[in-house]
C-alpha cells in the first residue's frame, strides 16, 4: 500500500511544481482541458460521491465552506502559489479547489470517453497541501485520488494507465481500513467501479 501511494503521489508531483514548469517547455501553450459544461450535473452516483466529499470538506472547515476554489489554469502557472500550508484558510481553499477539479474531470471523462487528456487536469492542478495529505493518509485527500481513479479507471485500455486506477483505490482502501468501516464507506462508489459493480456512469 504505502509502495503504491508513494508511487502515486510522485506521479502527481512530477505534473505540479517544478514538472509542471518543464511540462510547459516541452508542450508550449497546452492548456487543460474544460467540460463544456464546467456546472452541469453528473450521473447519480457520482454526484453523490462529489456530494459527500462537500459536506466532509464542511465539516473539516466550517468556517470556510463556502470559500472559493481557485480556478484552473494552464501549465506554467502556479496553481499553488495560494497553497503555502500557513493557514487553515489556504488549506480549506486548497482541497475546495482539488474537489471543483475532480467534478471536472468527471464531466471531462463522460464527455470525450475515450481521450486520455481528460486524466491531466486533476493531476496537474493537485495542490501541495492535498500531495501533503496523502503522505499522511488524510481521509478527505484519500477519497480525492480514489474518484480520480475512477477516470483513470475508464482509461484503463491506454498503455500508460492500464491497472493503476484499480491500484490507487485498493491502496487507498486499505490505508482507510484503519479508521473503521465507515472510513472505507467513504469510497464506497469508487470501490463498486473497479470491481466491475456498476457501470461507471450508470444512473
Amino acid at each position: 500500500t504505502g509502495t503504491i501511494i508513494r508511487a502515486g503521489i510522485a506521479h502527481l508531483e512530477a505534473t505540479t511544481g517544478d514538472g509542471r514548469r518543464n511540462l510547459d517547455r516541452t508542450i508550449s501553450g497546452f492548456i487543460f482541458p474544460l467540460p463544456s459544461q464546467p456546472h452541469a450535473g453528473l450521473p447519480f452516483a457520482a454526484e453523490s460521491f462529489v456530494t459527500r466529499l462537500y459536506a466532509l470538506h464542511g465539516t473539516r472547515f466550517p468556517a470556510f465552506s463556502d470559500f472559493p476554489p481557485p480556478t484552473l489554469r494552464p501549465f506554467g502557472v502556479d496553481a499553488n502559489g495560494i497553497d503555502d500550508g500557513s493557514s487553515i484558510a489556504a488549506d480549506a481553499r486548497a482541497y475546495a479547489g482539488a474537489l471543483r477539479h475532480l467534478k471536472h474531470a468527471f464531466l471531462l471523462a463522460i464527455e470525450h470517453p475515450n481521450s486520455g487528456l481528460v486524466a491531466i487536469p486533476f493531476a496537474g492542478s493537485m495542490p501541495r497541501t492535498v500531495l501533503e495529505g496523502l503522505r499522511k493518509r488524510d481521509i478527505l485527500a484519500l477519497a480525492l485520488v480514489s474518484g480520480w481513479a475512477v477516470v483513470l479507471h475508464t482509461l484503463r485500455s491506454h498503455w500508460w494507465v492500464q491497472d493503476w486506477g484499480e491500484k490507487i483505490v485498493r491502496a487507498a482502501e486499505e490505508a482507510l481500513e484503519i479508521g473503521g468501516p465507515n472510513m472505507v464507506e467513504l469510497i464506497a462508489w469508487p470501490r463498486a467501479v473497479i470491481r466491475g459493480e456498476v457501470e461507471v456512469w450508470g444512473q
